[in-house]
């Protein structure tokens, strides 16, 4: 493995020698060197490679024991027992494994007494899953126990000092929760063989922290817990993001990198100062901001212009500003000399490919410099920032009409952009039609749009049921997330709502219900299909939420679905007695258990089996998934993950669990 990872050194310089130098003669060469050297490099790689599943052996007795032990009836379920990881790895994550599900069979999952009276079965289950994601390995320890008792945790921190009371009243729960991994904590009253003895999650996050791994954990009261670690592959050769700061240049892992932001004074991006503290404004969240220069006292960092690397620790985001980026680079990990192992920003050392030495940052080490424990002030004003903005602000779709008209249409009534060959337009009964997905589709100019005789014409696809209209515009100019206030009203021109300023400009906002040929027979006639009226839904979305339930309203009805919507499970229950329903899509990041008893009732009902349902989250967990398994539904999907759910509503076998 040294030896390959000395040639992956070599080949990089090569590369670099070659950037410089254009010579067509060593590119070839140089090319299949790079070939040769990554099979290679695939191949040792393989042969440190042993299955996570040699590491989960002894788990089953453990879990029997402490079964016995503590009189509880505790099942462990794993997945995904042939997932590969570096041998190297494997020996460094193993105790802190048996140490979570440990943790798990004695804090987490209750006695058969408690658990009945919570309503659940008397034997607790704990799921271990690991899969790979990305270059990476992700682990979930989930269990259906008690959950964090996050009172409890408020109460010992405060008593050993690790906040302020004040500090502690302005976190979350979230930033709460990870009190657990500070040194000594523990939530035990009393000493035992199991737990109480102050070594505990710390451990943990030390040995993961160690092999540059991060570590996660969401916990609902009454529910349960699931803790999600995320490590490389392999410490030797991994991916990289070369920046400057100063005069120097660093490496930053990829594997912590969400994207790049580009600001600079004056552009929509810019660091604004709260509380004396750098914040970077983005999308509506606000994101702490630490210059990698200042920390390593390279120069002055400048805030007016640079770079900012969106890095995320489990779920904490910040900024690390850096003066300039360079590539992302194959970088060989070597150890950091015993002089400097102290300094928490740095995990190791690497040599480019120009021969120069740069350090690797450590992100957890930068992660302590901001907020500390993840409990610090500068994340405490990110979560109400996010509601305000996510209720009040509207994406909007912007184009052009004509030689100076810009209008926009909310995003949410759009179902696709296309720009179509103008030659495919035909013309007949003094209307432009276009052939658009087997059927004939009117073609309708807003504005000042004049319909083009050749070349590619931009067209805005709305969809409404079964009907379908093509919107022909000149451009389209950007899609953007602002708070909408119709200022002027519009009298004269029908085809307007209204005016409002986006990104600083007048824009006309269109009056869709214009453009729509609603009064034309031909267009209505589609609705109807063999006698089943356009109002029968094949698919009711059960979604409180407005915001969700517009964005994927375009996203069912393109694919074919007629649609039908309700707020909560009772509207639901009147829409499934109305009339035909093939799938159920029901929310369940609100009252879940509400959600489940609504999933079980529909399926005990009189065409209980031949629904579909399909529970939908934003994070889908090893542990919804075997409660929704129990509640009889057929898939969990995340809400924003389109392909998934597409996928599944392409499924036509109702209740494949029931059948099963």
């Amino acid at each position: 493995m040294t030896m390959v990872s000395e040639l992956v050194l070599t080949r990089n310089q090569l590369l670099e020698i070659s950037r410089k130098q254009d010579d067509n003669g060593l590119k070839g060469p140089l090319q299949r060197l790079s070939l040769i050297t990554a099979e290679l490099q695939d191949g040792v790689m393989k042969t440190r490679m042993q299955p996570i599943g040699n590491a989960w052996s002894k788990l089953p007795r453990i879990v029997r024991d402490l079964g016995a032990e503590l009189g509880k009836r505790i099942e462990l379920i794993t997945e995904g027992a042939d997932t590969e990881l570096d041998r190297q790895i494997l020996d460094l994550i193993k105790d802190p494994l048996i140490h979570m599900v440990r943790n798990c069979a004695d804090h987490a999952i209750e006695l058969p007494a408690e658990r009945r009276a919570a309503g659940k079965p008397e034997q607790g289950t704990i799921r271990l899953a690991a899969y790979h994601e990305g270059g990476s390995v992700t682990i979930a320890v989930a269990d259906d126990g008690r959950g964090l008792d996050i009172e409890r945790i408020r109460r010992r921190a405060l008593k050993q000092g690790l906040a302020s009371e004040a500090e502690i009243e302005r976190m979350s729960d979230a930033q709460v929760s990870r009190f657990i991994f500070h040194p000594g904590f523990s939530t035990a009253d009393s000493i035992t063989a199991i737990s109480g003895r102050g070594v505990g999650m710390d451990v943990v996050k030390v040995n993961v922290d160690a092999v540059g791994g991060l570590i996660d954990l969401i916990s609902k009261p009454g529910l349960g817990t699931t803790i999600t670690i995320k490590i490389p592959l392999t410490l030797a050769i991994v991916a990289a993001l070369i920046v400057v700061a100063g005069d120097q240049r660093f490496a930053i892992p990829q594997i912590v990198v969400r994207e790049l932001v580009r600001v600079k004074s004056g552009a929509d991006h810019r660091i604004e100062n709260i509380n004396g503290a750098p914040i970077l404004r983005l999308r509506g969240r606000l994101l702490p901001v630490i210059a990698l220069s200042a920390l390593m006292g390279t120069a002055e960092p400048s805030f007016e212009d640079g770079f900012i690397v969106v890095t995320q620790i489990g779920e904490r985001q910040f900024g690390i500003l850096v003066d300039g980026v360079f590539h992302t680079e194959e970088i060989v990990v070597k150890p950091m000399s015993s002089k400097l192992r102290h300094i928490p920003l740095f995990s190791g050392n690497t040599i480019l490919g120009d021969g120069a030495v740069v350090l690797i940052v450590d992100p957890n080490g930068v992660a302590g410099l901001v907020g500390g424990t993840g409990a610090g002030e500068a994340f405490s004003v990110e979560a109400p920032t996010s509601v305000a903005t996510a209720v009040e602000r509207t994406t909007m779709l912007v184009f052009r009409t004509g030689a100076e008209g810009v209008r926009a249409v909310p995003l949410s009534l759009v179902t696709r952009l296309e720009e179509v060959d103008a030659t495919l337009f035909e013309h007949g009964s003094g209307r432009t039609l276009l052939h658009y997905r087997n059927r004939l589709v009117p073609v309708v100019p807003v504005g000042e749009t004049q319909l083009r005789a050749e070349g590619l014409q931009p067209l805005v696809i709305i969809s409404e049921g079964d009907m379908t209209v093509a919107l022909a515009v000149d451009a389209i100019v950007d899609i953007v997330d602002e708070v909408v206030d119709i200022e002027m009203a519009a009298v004269q021109d029908r085809g307007i709502v209204g005016s409002a300023m986006i990104r600083g400009r007048a824009t006309d906002i269109i009056d869709l219900a214009h453009y729509l040929p609603i009064n034309e027979h031909g267009w209505r006639k589609s609705a109807t299909v063999q006698g089943v009226p356009s109002t029968a839904a094949q698919v009711v979305l059960v979604e409180p939420s407005s915001f969700l339930r517009e964005m994927l309203t375009p996203v069912l009805k393109a694919s074919g679905h007629r649609v039908a919507f309700a707020v909560d499970f009772a509207a639901a229950h009147q829409i499934i007695a109305a009339g035909p329903v093939a799938t159920l899509l029901v929310d369940l990041d609100g009252d879940i258990d509400a959600a489940f008893a609504f999933a079980e009732a529909v399926r005990s009902g009189e065409h209980g089996h031949r629904l579909r349902l399909i529970g939908m989250t934003t994070l889908v967990t090893p542990d919804l998934h075997m409660r929704a398994g129990q509640a009889r539904l057929d898939e969990v999907v995340a809400k924003f993950d389109r392909r998934a759910l597409l996928a599944e509503l392409a499924e036509r076998r109702p209740g494949m669990r029931e059948a099963a």
